[in-house]
């Protein structure tokens, strides 16, 4: 032994995996490409998905929105759910030409009318959504009736 504890025994010498010589090549080729380069890395059956917390401040969100209106991206909604005057649950709709995706989404407002945070939800986290409307206005929050199907 070199002086190291065991815990770290022979992590000093040890061959590359293939996934990490895979990282290192799709890194290499998004640099080269930009996002044309990550099309070549992603398997036709990609999902990402996220267990962890996403905070996205403003110009994030900006950012975001832009691309999303060039790639022309519709957003839609219905209220859901209301607690207090300023918080509400709403039902969104993210459309495209090749897909849909719906969510459940709070969102905080101030009184000037402007958007001070937004929570998503998976579409069938309905009690998560009104807890956390609840949590956030301090007031149990009020189930609307459905919109009319159209």
């Amino acid at each position: 032994m070199t002086g190291q504890t065991p815990e770290h025994e022979g992590r000093e010498q040890h061959e590359e995996t293939s996934a990490q010589q895979w990282a290192d090549r799709a890194h290499a080729l998004i640099e080269a490409k930009g996002p044309d380069g990550l099309a070549h890395v992603l398997r036709h059956d990609f999902v990402q998905e996220s267990r962890t917390s996403l905070v996205v401040r403003r110009e994030g969100l900006l950012g975001s929105a832009r691309t999303m209106y060039e790639m022309g991206l519709h957003v839609s909604g219905h209220a859901v759910a209301v607690a207090g005057d300023l918080c509400v649950l709403t039902r969104r709709v993210y459309r495209n030409a090749s897909s849909v995706v719906e969510l459940l989404a709070v969102s905080v407002w101030d009184e000037d009318g402007l958007l001070v945070k937004l929570i998503e939800f998976d579409i069938d986290a309905l009690d998560a959504a009104l807890a956390e409307l609840t949590l956030v206005a301090g007031q149990p929050a009020v189930l609307l009736p459905s919109p009319p199907d159209t």
